[in-house]
């Protein structure tokens, strides 16, 4: 009787460890979340860029949605690329608008910061992001 009552307690114990830790399928991974989806671009909104940090993989181009009713320019610190090159906060006319896309290829790793000429400046003040390729 006395190693029944042991045996059911140590089941009992494991049952409880396997439901804490998630089951026996635990791979020590992060588990997704199957209700979300990696963003495939960059969300324009009118204060922000989402997500702030973009990876993506060499030779592939970043894109960016333009959601927000704000006008918005896409411009890398280092003046490597740009949405709209006449963008400015004295001309708003040649800024991306709502529906707006820009895209462009990144054909070496590294950290390309970039920001809203407008609404924000280079060194991650105000509107800035970052595209990490890897």
């Amino acid at each position: 009787m006395r190693r029944l009552a042991h045996a059911l307690a140590l089941i009992a114990a494991l049952a409880l460890v396997t439901t804490a830790c998630g089951g026996n399928e635990d791979s020590g991974l992060p588990s997704a979340d199957p209700t979300s989806t990696p963003a495939d671009h960059v969300t324009i909104v009118d204060s922000a860029f989402e997500p702030k940090t973009f990876q993506i993989l060499v030779n592939t181009e970043a894109r960016w949605v333009q959601t927000g009713s704000l006008p918005h320019s896409v411009t890398a610190d280092d003046g490597s690329f740009t949405s709209h090159l006449a963008c400015s906060a004295s001309d708003t006319s040649q800024c991306m608008k709502t529906d707006d896309e820009f895209k462009h290829l990144f054909t070496k790793a590294g950290s390309y910061p970039y920001h809203c000429v407008i609404h924000g400046g280079p060194g991650g003040s105000g509107m800035s992001g970052v595209i990490v390729v890897t």
